[in-house]
């Protein structure tokens, strides 16, 4: 019987790779413990410390009733700046993983989790094709041990799975020389991580670049009309991919008159989200180079080592130096287009992120960390191609694993799923079968929706009635969390607002949680 061409791919593959393990043992070796460890520190007692809040019960919510009730979404999170919609990308993802896992809300975080330790191996093996081995260990090593990237693993959000997918487009931008068709692969990634996280526009931007460099390249060349064709062709065919993701984003638009678009338009030019004020040119000038050091410091070394410290104004300096000896005098070296675009991405980013008038929060950076990695990596290599420069690559690591080692993340703390879930149980005890309802959270993640809350008791055969609903829920239940319980009855909310006798209620205790009081209509 004759092999398939799938059995063929396969086989060559694990012949490939066996190839690899008898020619790089250590390297080999190295990677399989850096793979053991980044499945430990992501799935060791992920349930007990999940973090679980309104954003991860809304998400649940919303993906439940895509398989339980048929309903479709076109729109996906809401933004924290701008109140903007992403789109419907990552809703559509976790989908199978919650459906498997339902009613647990546990399937989409193992997902993330999976989807991280895939980028610690991709970091390598795709790394290894862009820089070298080396670097590509090095900076497998920092994406398996970073506490930033190994917290954003352990539990299920939009922006979680960015690395992967800036990953991915990093190493399309890299091969897409070699392989104009790359181009596709490059807007497909371009559709899914602008649906993940609104700041990774920064990474189109870079993309954008690199297509100019590439279509001025053969425009000038007369020999390259084919190779133009091909590209245009694989452009349109991109542009194409990606109108057709933001379609739901556009229906949406359209059925809700530009909501999208206005809030769009608001970020960019009404916010100040880009805008330093009123400054001379003189002025501006200098505060542009204050920002860039600050936030130059924070993307090439707060956030890796994950403290901010005088020391990393000189290691992110030594960074700095090193990126642009590799631009003016490393480029014609074997790796130095691959590194020339790691470099493209990360000063574009910088220059954006500078201009960015809001406060720059971690998960904002996601998408940087493969990009810094391997950097970091490229940096390491060079310093050991002599023999002294062992030591300031082990003093690097060692400064890095202190930094990032301490994992309280793994310990089982606070308020569990098993917890909520425990709570919201007391709550359907509490009601009559088909009576209506609601909940309100007093808490200082000010979540009054209880959208954690919310989705479990989605789950049970009487869920609360819809927020918008509050007005004709017969009962009242106020999760209170962190107020004394004779302030809750005088509190402005219009959840409470609606139950005229606020002396008429009463409370109970979850063991070790908070106080629920329970108004009634009556």
């Amino acid at each position: 019987m004759e092999k398939t061409k799938k059995q063929i791919t396969i086989a060559s593959f694990f012949s490939r790779v066996g190839d690899y393990y008898k020619k790089h043992k250590v390297i080999s070796i190295t990677l399989a413990i850096l793979i053991i460890a980044s499945s430990f520190l992501r799935l060791y007692n992920l349930e007990d410390t999940l973090m679980f809040q309104g954003d991860q019960g809304r998400d649940s919510y919303i993906i439940s009733r895509i398989f339980k009730k048929a309903d479709l979404v076109f729109i996906g999170p809401v933004t924290s700046v701008g109140n903007m919609y992403l789109g419907p990308f990552y809703y559509y993802l976790a989908a199978p993983f919650l459906f498997f896992s339902y009613p647990s809300p546990m399937g989409p975080v193992y997902m993330v989790a999976m989807l991280s330790i895939l980028t610690v191996f991709l970091t390598f093996y795709l790394g290894k094709q862009m820089v070298g081995g080396k670097a590509a260990l090095i900076a497998t090593f920092l994406m398996t041990f970073s506490k930033e990237i190994v917290k954003h693993s352990r539990f299920s959000w939009n922006p979680n799975p960015v690395p992967l997918v800036s990953l991915l487009l990093i190493f399309f931008l890299s091969k897409r020389l070699d392989k104009p068709k790359y181009w596709i692969y490059i807007f497909v990634l371009i559709s899914i991580i602008l649906q993940l996280h609104y700041i990774t526009l920064l990474l189109v931007v870079a993309a954008a670049f690199w297509w100019f460099i590439d279509l001025a390249s053969m425009l000038k060349k007369k020999k390259s009309k084919n190779k133009l064709k091909l590209f245009g062709k694989y452009t349109a065919i991109g542009i194409l991919v990606f109108l057709l993701s933001v379609l739901p984003l556009v229906l949406f638009d359209l059925k809700h008159d530009g909501l999208n678009k206005k809030a769009f338009q608001s970020i960019i030019f009404s916010e100040g989200t880009f805008e330093h004020g009123e400054q001379t040119i003189g002025s501006f000038i200098y505060s542009l180079g204050v920002d860039i050091k600050s936030t130059g410091r924070q993307v090439l070394a707060d956030q890796l080592f994950m403290s901010n410290k005088p020391i990393h104004n000189y290691l992110a300096l030594m960074f700095a130096i090193y990126l642009i000896a590799v631009l003016f005098i490393k480029k014609k070296r074997r790796f130095g287009k691959q590194e020339t675009i790691l470099i493209s991405i990360t000063l574009i980013s910088l220059i954006g992120l500078t201009n960015y008038q809001h406060a720059i929060f971690a998960h904002y950076l996601l998408f940087l960390s493969p990009v810094i990695s391997l950097l970091i990596g490229c940096l390491c290599r060079d310093l050991l191609k002599n023999k002294i420069g062992i030591i300031p690559v082990f003093a690097i690591l060692l400064y890095f694993m202190i930094q990032n080692l301490p994992a309280n993340y793994l310990e089982s703390s606070g308020w569990k799923i098993s917890d909520m879930k425990k709570l919201s149980e007391s709550i359907t005890e509490h009601t009559l079968p088909n009576e209506k309802y609601n909940i309100l959270l007093i808490s200082e993640s000010k979540d009054f929706y209880a959208q954690n809350y919310r989705y479990f008791l989605s789950t049970t055969s009487n869920p609360p009635v819809d927020p918008g609903d509050h007005d004709q829920a017969d009962k009242l239940f106020v999760i209170n969390e962190n107020l004394p319980t004779y302030k809750v009855p005088g509190l402005p909310n219009s959840e409470i607002v609606t139950f005229p006798n606020k002396e008429n209620f009463e409370t109970y205790q979850i063991e070790g949680g908070p106080e629920i009081i329970i108004f009634k209509r009556d």
